[in-house]
């Protein structure tokens, strides 16, 4: 059953008497009523009604001599109002369905992968390549300058040709090639090569959230963006460590291994090939997207 809370009248509104209406129409008093979640806020001239459920703040305006009138609004509103305090909403969305499932599921892989090479990625240059500070600046301006241009010309054109979903898979190819090919270059010049595949790369994330803007209807967009948002930090408080611990270790298991051997090479390539597995999973779960939004 419905039940209902009747807010009486503000007080000092007396619409019989021409001093309260003066006193009324140059003082307006500002009362505030808080039931469980703060669902219903009344100011001077305005009654605010937040729904918690949809995220939607609507505004109805209140004029002066309505004070005398009672308003009543449903009780089940504000307590369902309550669950949004709970920290695990969001959880209990990402696994609502098995195409949010896949779709967050891919984000953390694919976010895994960038965070833990990104992390390695100038180390190993420097170990293997003889990177200078020079050359690691000379690098990240390069990709800075390609991912831009991207950005502005490569992204829009494959927007009007291609679907979200495409150009996720296609970002993540070039994305599992440009990982693989660190464990065959062997000069500088291939290095800065690479950077296009990087770059190409980048559109993978501002995909996503246009896609997930597509997925998702328009009353749980805010919670979709803060999961996805939520699952990058994760994978980006997460993918260091893990990577940072698989290099130190095949480096240290590798140096028990004779300089230019197959095995001291495998333990170079492992964190590598570790983010190149991650890359494949979250091709895989992008491949099980539907085509069109849902």
């Amino acid at each position: 059953h419905t039940h209902l809370i009747e807010i009486p009248p503000l007080k000092g509104s007396n619409s019989n008497s021409s001093n309260g209406e003066n006193s009324n129409n140059n003082n307006y008093e500002r009362s505030s009523l808080i039931r469980k979640s703060s669902s219903r806020v009344f100011d001077q001239k305005h009654y605010h009604s937040v729904d918690h459920r949809d995220r939607d703040i609507r505004t109805q305006t209140v004029h002066p001599h309505s004070y005398n009138d009672s308003v009543v609004f449903d009780a089940e509103e504000i307590e369902e109002g309550d669950q949004w305090r709970n920290p695990f909403i969001p959880l209990q969305f990402i696994f609502s369905t098995g195409v949010y499932t896949n779709l967050f599921g891919m984000v953390f892989l694919e976010q895994l992968a960038v965070w833990g090479v990104a992390e390695i990625a100038l180390l190993y240059l420097m170990d293997v390549l003889a990177f200078t500070r020079q050359d690691n600046i000379e690098f990240l301006f390069l990709f800075g300058v390609v991912s831009c241009l991207v950005m502005l010309f490569l992204l829009p054109a494959l927007l009007r040709v291609m679907k979200e979903r495409d150009i996720i898979i296609f970002s993540l190819i070039f994305y599992m090639v440009y990982v693989l090919l660190f464990c065959f270059v062997t000069q500088r010049w291939q290095v800065f090569c690479m950077v296009v595949f990087f770059s190409i790369s980048s559109m993978t994330y501002p995909t996503i959230r246009s896609l997930v803007s597509q997925m998702v209807d328009h009353r749980k967009f805010g919670l979709a963006q803060g999961c996805l948002l939520g699952v990058n930090n994760l994978a980006a408080g997460i993918g260091p460590l893990i990577f940072g611990v698989l290099f130190g270790s095949f480096n240290w298991l590798g140096s028990s291994f004779s300089q230019g051997s197959w095995g001291a090479w495998l333990c170079r390539i492992a964190p590598f090939a570790f983010a190149s597995i991650c890359v494949c999973f979250a091709l895989i779960l992008a491949l099980r997207l539907p085509i069109d939004s849902i």
